[in-house]
């Protein structure tokens, strides 16, 4: 299991999409308080009146849009694309279970989807430090009923258990669809949009309100909130692990029943 793990470790480094995506990631934590603070009006010297926490919110808004992107995208040549190439198939020929195969390949999945959603929010944070040292802006601010040290912990510690319960889905997805264009494009248009679709369905049918309550989207964007709920805290903790260990065990028996070209 250790080598399998070490051998889909070395191929999410030398994978080139991976490295676009952090790339990207890194630019737009540079780029994002850079073009907030051009455009943003000044309060009469080089100064504006966000604060560091105020931009730190909205960077977490535009993570998690860049995050249901890259799910797609990653688990589409990460996953998908080895099917068509043939790596899936003498993997499983050299002897591996299945399950082993699946497993080592969603953990690191995981494991990378979980390091490109930091990046963005971690670099924003040591951005908007200097900012505010440099008096670019109105000091980093204090979030209301918590502190800011607990609160950036919070968030982040949310968006690396969410990512791995989206990579779970997404993963699933790829072994179910077995084509790298079918899962990017399947994985981007129902990260994107399933939640807004449910919100809106939830208007008319009580049970589709009820699911998107519980849903993952309502409580990703819920743990940006200063101040969480206890209700909403356990399940921010729960819905996650749960959806996780799911989609993990669907993904094996799918897997362990696919014929694999």
């Amino acid at each position: 299991m250790s080598h399998l793990i070490a051998s889909e470790w070395y191929k999410l480094r030398k994978n080139g999409l991976f490295r676009i995506i952090c790339f990207f990631m890194v630019a737009a934590a540079v780029i994002f308080p850079l073009f907030t603070y051009w455009s943003y009006p000044k309060d009469g010297g080089s100064g504006i009146t966000l604060t560091g926490i105020e931009m730190y919110v909205n960077a977490m808004m535009m993570n998690q849009f860049f995050l249901k992107i890259s799910l797609g995208l990653l688990a589409g040549f990460f996953i998908s694309s080895e099917y068509s190439s043939g790596v899936l198939k003498r993997t499983v020929s050299a002897g591996k279970s299945r399950g082993q195969v699946y497993v080592s390949k969603l953990m690191i999945y995981s494991l990378g989807v979980g390091l490109t959603s930091l990046l963005a929010p971690v670099l924003s944070v040591v951005i908007e430090i200097l900012m505010s040292e440099a008096g670019l802006l109105s000091g980093f601010g204090q979030p209301t009923g918590i502190s800011t040290i607990a609160y950036v912990l919070r968030t982040l510690g949310f968006t690396v258990l969410f990512a791995a319960a989206f990579a779970s889905i997404a993963a699933f997805a790829a072994v179910i669809l077995a084509d790298n264009g079918k899962t990017i494009g399947f994985s981007i248009l129902f990260f994107l949009f399933v939640d807004q679709i449910l919100h809106s369905l939830g208007n008319y049918v009580p049970l589709f309100k009820m699911v998107y309550d519980y849903s993952l989207f309502k409580l990703f964007t819920a743990t940006i909130e200063f101040r969480m709920d206890n209700s909403d805290l356990f399940l921010s903790i729960v819905m996650p692990a749960a959806t996780f260990a799911v989609f993990a065990l669907w993904g094996i028996y799918i897997f362990r029943r696919k014929e694999i070209q």
